[in-house]
């Protein structure tokens, strides 16, 4: 079958049917040729509950290789008599690797036995039963409060890495609770259902915790670097995801740290959101966490760190969303008083800023600014005061260095290329006038 600009349709006589839309892989110059065939289940990785002993193969050809579509095709296959419908249902599974996925946005058509899906690449696609149950319809919401939103990727980030039947963390249906379920909670973050559901538990208790904004520099770029702070923690370790809206914005904002506050656990975070004057930050901590690491504070702690445009006229917090490793809401207040106007800059000194991420492993960033064209240095020294590092920038100017490719780079290493140990450092800026000295922590 070949496949111009406006796209193709085929079916064959098993009852199979792909419809490939316009301009499926790239500019309307190409052509391509496509093909199903069907191959024993026996020469591929086996799949539970396989309704038949065969698998599909989609196969493009053309000038240039297709490994993914720029628009979803629509795959149908036939499936025979048989399936108790009040219990299971058939689904179409694409083995990924050496694992088979169940694929979302499904059609089952119990008049004629079929069950058409969406596909975004070639590949090996199967039909298996599927048990149904009541979490089916949009599994993604998990508390099922009629609301995706970051305490849904807390729970699957809870059960990250395990495998087994009837994990809830398992939106995709292939036994696992891996990557691709976190991506499918965030893929439907801000959804709403009209279905009464009960709400996420919040604890009765006053809230103990004080979300606000600051405002961090205005930079030589006529950019503004802001943190997301939170007060009152004494320990970070209950702190399993956060979702934040700012609102009053004209332009995009720039992350440029939003997981460090997890450390050492990984960090996942969703797509930035943008609805009108609104953006949505939003991370979750998975993966188990060192028994050994403990984190605790008595400052603020960054939530995220994020960039935006001086010419902006004013921005504040709209709202603030915190959730512990159970999935429920930690309760805070935001703090509303903080509104920045973002056209005032601030006068230059010269001063080191705190590192990001912190704590960090294995590499971090330190931020400064110097009030006058001047010689850098950076020392760093471990907790007894012996000198582990130093880096020399020659001749900085005047400016704020804040930025990834400005900011002073370090690779957790000494003198000798060697990665220290986990534990406090410190690092001192030298300047021809002038020191500057912060802390930090590498957590491995």
């Amino acid at each position: 079958m070949w496949i111009n600009e406006n796209g193709s349709t085929c079916e064959y006589i098993d009852g199979t049917k792909i419809v490939f839309p316009a301009n499926l892989a790239g500019t309307s110059e190409n052509l391509y040729l496509a093909s199903v065939s069907t191959i024993s289940n026996d020469s591929v990785i086996k799949l539970e509950s396989a309704i038949d002993e065969k698998s599909y193969v989609v196969s493009i050809f053309g000038q240039n290789p297709v490994f993914n579509f720029d628009s979803s095709a629509r795959l149908t296959l036939k499936y025979s008599d048989g399936i108790d419908n009040e219990v299971t249902t058939p689904q179409i599974f694409a083995l990924r690797g050496n694992k088979w996925i169940r694929l979302v946005n499904q059609t089952t058509d119990l008049d004629n036995n079929t069950v058409t899906a969406d596909i975004k690449s070639p590949g090996i696609y199967s039909l298996a039963s599927f048990e149904i149950n009541k979490t089916t319809e949009n599994p993604w919401d998990i508390n099922r409060d009629s609301n995706v939103n970051i305490f849904d990727l807390v729970l699957v980030a809870g059960q990250f890495g395990e495998n087994g039947k009837n994990l809830k963390g398992d939106i995709n249906g292939d036994n696992s609770v891996n990557i691709f379920d976190l991506v499918l909670v965030a893929s439907h973050f801000g959804e709403t259902y009209d279905s009464a559901a009960p709400t996420v538990f919040t604890s009765n208790l006053a809230p103990s915790f004080e979300v606000s904004l600051r405002s961090i520099s205005a930079d030589k770029r006529d950019t503004t670097t802001f943190q997301i702070l939170i007060d009152g923690l004494d320990s970070l370790e209950q702190l399993a995801g956060y979702q934040v809206t700012i609102c009053g914005l004209e332009n995009d904002l720039r992350v440029i740290d939003a997981g460090s506050v997890f450390l050492p656990r990984s960090t996942y975070s969703v797509p930035n959101q943008r609805r009108g004057d609104q953006v949505t930050i939003s991370a979750v901590a998975y993966g188990k966490k060192n028994n050994k690491s403990k984190i605790y504070t008595k400052e603020q702690a960054v939530l995220t760190t994020f960039q935006l445009s001086s010419e902006e006229k004013g921005i504040r917090l709209q709202n603030v969303l915190l959730s512990n490793v159970d999935g429920n809401s930690i309760p805070l207040v935001i703090n509303t008083d903080i509104q920045t106007t973002l056209n005032e800059h601030l006068p230059i000194k010269t001063e080191v800023k705190q590192n990001y991420p912190n704590p960090f492993n294995p590499e971090t960033w330190i931020p400064f600014s110097v009030d006058s064209d001047t010689v850098v240095r950076l020392i760093v020294y471990n907790y007894g005061g012996a000198v582990i590092r130093e880096i020399d920038l020659g001749v900085v100017s005047q400016g704020r260095y804040i930025n990834k490719d400005e900011a002073i780079h370090w690779d957790g290493r000494n003198q000798y290329g060697e990665e220290v140990a986990s534990g406090v450092y410190f690092y001192r800026l030298h300047t021809t006038n002038t020191t500057s000295a912060k802390k930090m922590t590498i957590m491995k």
